[in-house]
């Protein structure tokens, strides 16, 4: 059977810079994947500063993110697949991130730059060996049982530092102030929001629709116009970002889920998978209604 799935509220969300729509309707269950695929569509959506604070707050919360991100670790870092680096290799690993920052416009070590991109990261591993001792000592002693190599546990703190700080460069210090209204508009707004949100589908099909399933989707337009209102009236940028009108994908409707369950597609293998917000639990294999 076939899925179409249509630009949902989430796509809204994040073209209209809508930080507070797109944090509630990922915390109400929306797919986090989404906002990758989102992401990688245009030069522009990479850089779109809410999507990239959706994942600073939720990405390593993610089961199935932190997986993505642990296998780019090993086979970014990890040639002998050992599962852990060796000194060497750490500092390769701190060395290529150093070279990541310098990209994004921050300064990880002030004894040096590579503001102009000229370092290659076997220049940068040099530059830290002589130049900064003490910066490479932090993450030397990371090593917390004394074995001489560097498993992922002891690396994943610096890694979710760096991406984090990667993650938050997009935001300006303005960025989000004006979605927030005077206490009595907020306690309305929240009313009203928190009523949306519980309607919104993250996943639209066309086939089998219930009475249910027809009201789901005026709850998703209603909270596109909404959106576009609030945004509007608050002076936010108008951006050309590229979202998918109709992407098709293969695999059973899930409509006989247990409650609290909603079923997503995998954005890298096409595969259906579930995730329940209310447990944070993610599973492969469909639940049991």
């Amino acid at each position: 059977m076939e899925n179409v799935r249509s630009e949902t509220s989430l796509d809204i969300a994040l073209q209209t810079e809508f930080e507070r729509a797109a944090v509630a309707i990922i915390q109400g269950g929306g797919d986090l994947m989404h906002v990758t695929t989102f992401m990688k569509l245009s030069k522009i959506n990479s850089e779109n500063w809410v999507a990239n604070s959706i994942l600073a707050k939720f990405a390593f919360k993610h089961p199935l993110y932190l997986k993505k991100i642990k296998e780019q670790f090993h086979t970014e870092f990890d040639p002998d697949r050992s599962g852990e680096l060796d000194r060497k290799e750490l500092i390769r690993f701190i060395a290529f991130h150093v070279k990541i920052a310098f990209q994004n416009g921050q300064k990880p070590v002030t004894e040096f730059n590579d503001d102009d991109g000229s370092l290659e990261v076997s220049d940068i591993v040099r530059l830290l060996e002589t130049r900064c001792q003490s910066y490479l000592q932090q993450y030397i002693n990371l090593d917390d049982d004394q074995s001489g190599t560097y498993g992922w546990d002891e690396i994943k703190p610096v890694i979710k530092q760096f991406y984090s700080n990667m993650w938050n460069a997009q935001r300006k210090e303005d960025d989000g102030k004006n979605e927030w209204l005077s206490a009595e508009e907020e306690k309305e707004l929240k009313a009203k929001f928190a009523a949306i949100i519980a309607n919104v589908r993250t996943q639209d099909t066309v086939e089998h629709k219930t009475a249910l399933d027809h009201r789901q989707d005026k709850a998703a337009r209603s909270v596109k116009g909404k959106i576009k209102s609030v945004t509007k009236s608050k002076g936010q940028r108008d951006k050309k970002y590229v979202v998918h009108k109709q992407v098709r994908t293969s695999g059973p409707v899930a409509h006989d889920l247990p409650e609290g369950w909603n079923a997503h597609t995998d954005p890298n293998s096409g595969k259906q998978y579930y995730h329940n917000p209310k447990t944070g639990v993610t599973s492969w294999k469909k639940p049991k209604a």
